[in-house]
């Protein structure tokens, strides 16, 4: 019986095998907050079932039905997002907990229904590719802000799911697809100050600095791989 508990796993799984291309325990432990024991007990129902396999030095790999399942719920997941802010009013960042207690209780054809409805939006609130009714995803080449020299201009185009940063930045004024810039930081002992499109100056915390994703127009001055 594929439970919430499971899908949350195997979504999470998807999403770190995205981002970081090798998963172990220790990464899934800490994007879902729960005990290394508690991976390790679920790793080992989901592998029975045939949805995951772990792999030698505790690699964490989903299967085909593995990805497939994870990708539903993504999909489903980002279509509640979409709806939520657009049609109901939410703010990005009251969005995700209510997306995921929607999710568990949504059919596929519900899904269908909710994509046509909404005009089959891309991209969610907080700039996730929405995957299509075949799998299909939409990827672009992305590089954390952090990793931006000083004055190189680019495009916020991925901002976290947590609601204390998501907040943070709404309080400087700052949303997906604003052009942002890193300036110099005398005196700032941790995170990056940026340039807004509109002059002001706004200063992040290397936590929240980290986990945004841009889009830039010269990747040849960044040797970084994209992240997305």
């Amino acid at each position: 019986m594929m439970t919430s508990n499971r899908e949350d796993y195997l979504k999470s799984i998807e999403e770190l095998q995205r981002r970081h291309g090798t998963v172990n325990n220790r990464l899934i432990a800490d994007r879902l907050e729960v005990s290394p024991a508690s991976v390790s007990e679920m790793l080992q129902k989901l592998a029975k079932e045939g949805l995951v396999e772990v792999k030698p030095e505790r690699n964490v790999v989903l299967t085909e039905e593995g990805k497939k399942k994870a990708l539903q719920l993504l999909r489903i997941h980002r279509l509640w997002e979409v709806f939520l802010v657009d049609h109901l009013g939410y703010a990005w960042s009251e969005v995700h907990e209510e997306a995921e207690r929607l999710e568990h209780a949504s059919s596929p054809l519900l899904a269908e229904r909710l994509d046509h409805f909404l005009d089959y939006p891309r991209r969610c609130p907080h700039g996730g590719a929405i995957p299509g009714g075949e799998g299909n995803v939409s990827m672009q080449k992305l590089y954390r802000l952090v990793d931006l020299p000083v004055g190189v201009r680019a495009v916020i185009r991925r901002v976290p799911e947590r609601r204390d940063l998501l907040e943070l930045l709404s309080e400087r004024g700052i949303c997906l697809n604003e052009m942002v810039a890193p300036v110099e930081s005398e005196g700032l002992e941790s995170g990056i100050l940026l340039e807004l499109s509109d002059g002001r100056r706004t200063a992040l915390p290397s936590v929240l600095a980290d986990s945004i994703l841009v889009s830039f127009a010269d990747e040849r001055i960044l040797r970084k791989e994209p992240w997305d």
